[in-house]
Parts: structure tokens; sequence; C-alpha cells
């Protein structure tokens, strides 16, 4: 008798369990399949009391806005009432940016009840992720993207006016390049340059390598970050780079210092020149970001390539997905300026589902100087810039960029 008794509560626990706690548990693996369905990679999903984690790295989408709209549209279906999502945002693996919003404004938000104003004041961006959590994501998640090779083809435009003599110079390469990672925060990556058409460097018309690198991108608490890069870089220089950013104000400002050991090296009639590693150069820059018009400001003072000291200051703004600026350098009493700008190139959606994926740069950038024939002032470039890294993740940009996604989805659901 005692056992049956024993039975029928341990059954009516049980029940009770599913009838008043089921409803209060995530539903963590289809919330995983689904994202990995979508193409998502490195998806690490656990709980902490009534908070979801989810993090992710997209490498879908040219834009990262859309894509973790679009993640966060996925997750939302099968959280529960009262649950807040925390949506990860990894850039190889590594921890950058949160994501925060209440599953009640969620639902608000769907039925209309939120205005957009009410609504942007429940979902929060921040950079502040504890040691903790980051801890969480040390180990390799669903759908890992290590060990896939991406073959990217980057457009490559050099143009030079002004001269009275030969008024229009020009050089189009196209430099298709492998990257891979074996590790949290690494990346290798080797390039070749194709020539298609050139009138501008005496040795631009042979095939030659472009960037070999490989990097190093690391977190450190306080909202640092570093890279250290070795391997042969722009401007014909080999050596190694480290670069340190601090940010500050949730991204609003930011503080770097670049600084690389390098020497000369180039392929010419297929023999290799080179110098021993004896350039040291640096630069320190402070950059500030007008999150109202979507304007940063950076200026910076360092040395250049050949060995001057200088300063140099930019003004960018963002449109969408596309970047527009203006910037000035002075170095030994050179005076120089110009213009850059990025636009994106097709298609906005890549594929993930092989092991080889074979897309085109997501964006073409382009500097133009007044005085271009001139040296002074150049730097060399590694392919791995935290500023670059952090340009479509700022915190308040990107929180601006999901919110206009996500007000689309409601239109949407809304017509429906």
């Amino acid at each position: 008798m005692e056992k049956t008794e024993g039975f029928y509560i341990a059954m009516l626990f049980m029940l009770s369990t599913m009838f008043c706690f089921g409803d209060t548990i995530p539903d963590v693996k289809s919330i995983e399949i689904a994202l990995v369905k979508k193409g998502y990679e490195n998806i690490t999903i656990f709980t902490r009391s009534d908070t979801l984690f989810v993090g992710a790295e997209n490498r879908l989408y040219r834009w990262y806005p859309k894509a973790y709209a679009e993640m966060i549209e996925i997750v939302m279906p099968f959280t529960v009432r009262k649950t807040t999502v925390c949506l990860i945002i990894l850039c190889r693996g590594i921890p950058m940016v949160m994501l925060t919003l209440p599953e009640l404004a969620w639902e608000d938000g769907i039925n209309g009840i939120l205005n957009r104003e009410a609504f942007s004041s429940f979902l929060q961006t921040s950079l502040g992720i504890s040691s903790g959590q980051r801890k969480e994501f040390r180990q390799t998640g669903a759908n890992s993207y290590f060990n896939k090779i991406d073959l990217v083809v980057y457009p490559q435009v050099k143009i030079q006016l002004g001269n009275w003599d030969d008024p229009f110079k020009s050089q189009f390469n196209l430099a298709p390049a492998f990257e891979i990672s074996f590790l949290r925060g690494m990346n290798m990556m080797a390039q070749v340059i194709i020539p298609l058409q050139n009138d501008l460097e005496p040795n631009g018309s042979s095939i030659r390598p472009g960037l070999i690198t490989i990097s190093q991108t690391m977190r450190f608490p306080q909202n640092f970050f570093g890279v250290v890069s070795v391997g042969y870089f722009t401007r014909n220089r080999y050596g190694i780079n480290a670069e340190v950013r601090k940010f500050f104000l949730n991204g609003k400002i930011n503080l770097g210092l670049i600084g690389g050991l390098t020497g000369y090296a180039e392929l010419i009639d297929k023999q290799w020149t080179y110098s021993s590693v004896n350039l040291f150069t640096w630069f320190a820059d402070a950059a500030y970001r007008w999150v109202r018009y979507d304007l940063t400001l950076k200026a910076g003072y360092g040395n250049f390539l050949n060995g001057a000291a200088g300063w140099r200051v930019d003004a960018y703004r963002q449109f969408n997905e596309v970047t527009v600026g203006f910037f000035a350098l002075e170095t030994d009493g050179f005076l120089n300026g110009g213009f850059f700008f990025s636009i994106p190139l097709p298609p906005r959606r890549y594929s993930t589902k092989h092991a080889i994926r074979i897309r085109p740069e997501s964006y073409f950038s382009w500097e133009y100087r007044a005085r271009g024939m001139s040296e002074a002032g150049r730097s060399y470039s590694t392919g791995n810039s935290l500023s670059d890294l952090f340009h479509n993740i700022n915190p308040d940009y990107l929180k601006q960029n999901v919110i206009n996604s996500l007000y689309l989805h409601f239109q949407n659901i809304e017509k429906k």
C-alpha cells in the first residue's frame, strides 16, 4: 500500500511540474536547430534564471544588423513569458556585443502596443559582457565555422588624376584570397593579386602575392580588444603588427594604438628583393561617434612608412551600408587630403552550407588623395583592423538598424 501511495505521489509531482513549470523553460534545442538550419554558426545557448543567452556568428549576411534582427525573429517564438533574451554577437568565436530584449516587449511590439520609441527603450545593446558570460563561449558551438575555407574575391582599384603630361592613371586588379580559422580568434589569409589593367606601378602588371597573414584577435577585461598579425602586408611590407583598442561610453569613444616592426619585400621578375626587418612604425588615435548622425570624428598622430611623423584627421558618416568620409594629413611639412567611401557589393546573402564558400568582398572601399603620387603619409594594412571589425557592430549603430529591421517585420505581420 505504501509503495502504491508513493507511486501516485511521484506521478502527481511530475504532472504538476509539467503543467506548472513546463512553460518556463525555453526550447533550447529547437532554437539551436532553427539557427543551424538557417546557416548561422558557432551557436551556443544556455539559460541563467529567467535569461536566455544565445551566442551566434554571422557569416550568412553581408550586413550585421540584418543578420541579428533575423536571429531575434527566429529565437523569440521559442521563448516563454517573462524571459529576457541576450543575443551575443560573436566574431571569430569571440563575444563582441550583446543585444538584450525582454519577451514581453517583443509581444507588445508584434501586437502594436509599443511604438518605435517605447520599443527602443527595451532593446539594449552593450559591449559589457562579463567574464563569466564570456567563459560560456570558449567551447566550440554548434555548426562551427572552424576549418571551413572562404574564398573571397577582392576587387582593387587605384586611380590618380591631375598630372598635365598624363592626366589619368589607373590600375585594376582582382585579388582572390583563401581565409580559414583553426582556433577561436584566429584567422589565416593567403591572397594573390591578378592584374587586369595597370599604368600606375612599374611592377603592377605581373601576378604577385597579396596579403599573407596569420592574425589573432583577443578580448580583454574592461572593453579592451587586441589583434596581432604576422606575415606579408600591403605596400610590400613584411613583419609583425599589433593593435590595441579601448572603448568607452558603450563604444561612443575609443582610443587605439598601432605598432609594427617591418621590412621591405617585393617579388620582381620571379625573384624576391627584400630588406631586414628594421622599420618601426606606430600610430595613436582617438575617435568619437556622434550617434544621432552616425558620424565618426577621428584624429591620430604617429610616424609613417617614410619615417616622418605626422597627424591624420578623418570624418565619416554611415548611411545604412554606405560610408562616406573626408580626411586630411600632414607630415614633415607636407599637407594632403582627400575623400573615401565604402559601398556594399552583391549579393546580400551568402551560402554557408559547404566546406569551401565562394563570395565577393562584402564592401568595396576606395580612398582618393589629392596629391596621390607622393609617398608621404603612407601606411600599410594587415587586413585585420579593429576599427574595421567594429564598423558595423558599433552598439548604437547596431541598435538603430536592428530596430529598423524588426519594425519592418512587425508591419509585415500586421498586413497578414
